[in-house]
């Protein structure tokens, strides 16, 4: 009886503490320079509380003392994560940090292995995937909307980076390559193969099929602004306003078709 109030208070006490440091992490991301992981950071930390919530009643909590190293390392995140500055890449790490430091004090090294599906997550959005600006994507966008502009009967040319029309022209840029739209996609599918009990070749296919829709989509935003790059105001709205979030939406809605039409292990349609 002592065991399980015991138990039950450190239960809580590391769920105080779980939500204390999420809420700190996600007030770090809204002052830091990149406001758009904000929502991904809601995400991926709903999506692994989730998975957790799922597990609670399989989950093992170790009935020991916490150790100086896992004190001095959940220490150490904190202290960190207060002393981040706007453009540091900690922000994607510690989330991981802070699911490693805490499963530690609840579990004990030995019991790490079952938070593995959490691991996923939190990995996934750890990783710096604005590196793949590097890879410039730039040159395949302006083909591939040159492409879908010949495809439904414009005049249309390319030179570079530049797709012109008769009544005007755009120049697509690295950050209008589709590296956001992309991680985006494979994000929500990385949740999705990592909750679902999708078989090895789905997985395959989810992940696939999210980078390639999010290329797509983006292509189109780029071949629509090129029709529209005669009209500024019309332009300034699918570039910068609200229009622009429409094709985030015709992305999300795409991937969801994709997912609706897998079959599931046991013949039927993933929900």
């Amino acid at each position: 009886m002592i065991l399980a109030q015991s138990q039950k208070r450190a239960k809580t006490g590391l769920i105080a503490i779980a939500i204390t440091l999420i809420l700190l992490h996600l007030l770090l991301v809204r002052r830091s320079q990149y406001p758009y992981l904000l929502p991904a950071s809601s995400i991926f930390w709903t999506a692994t509380a989730m998975q957790l919530y799922a597990q609670r009643q399989a989950l093992s909590l170790c009935n020991h003392r916490a150790t100086w190293g896992e004190l001095l390392l959940l220490t150490g995140v904190v202290y960190r994560g207060l002393h981040a500055f706007e453009s540091d890449y900690f922000l994607r790490l510690y989330p991981l940090l802070v699911l490693v430091s805490l499963s530690l004090l609840a579990s004990g090294v030995q019991g790490l292995a079952q938070y593995q599906s959490a691991f996923y997550l939190l990995g996934f959005f750890a990783v710096p995937w604005e590196l793949l600006y590097l890879l410039d994507f730039t040159t395949w966008t302006a083909q591939f909307a040159t492409a879908l502009l010949r495809g439904i009967g414009f005049s249309v040319h390319q030179q570079g980076f530049t797709i012109a029309l008769p009544g005007g022209a755009i120049e697509v840029y690295n950050g209008c390559s589709g590296v956001r739209s992309i991680t985006q996609l494979l994000g929500l599918a990385w949740i999705y193969v990592t909750l679902s009990a999708t078989q090895g070749r789905q997985k395959s296919l989810i992940l696939l099929g999210a980078v390639f829709i999010g290329f797509f989509a983006n292509s189109c935003r780029v071949a629509l602004l090129a029709i529209l790059s005669s009209q500024p105001d019309m332009l300034h709205y699918w570039h910068h306003g609200d229009g622009s979030l429409l094709f985030s939406l015709l992305a999300v809605l795409l991937l969801g078709l994709l997912l609706w039409t897998l079959p599931t292990r046991q013949g039927g349609f993933s929900s």
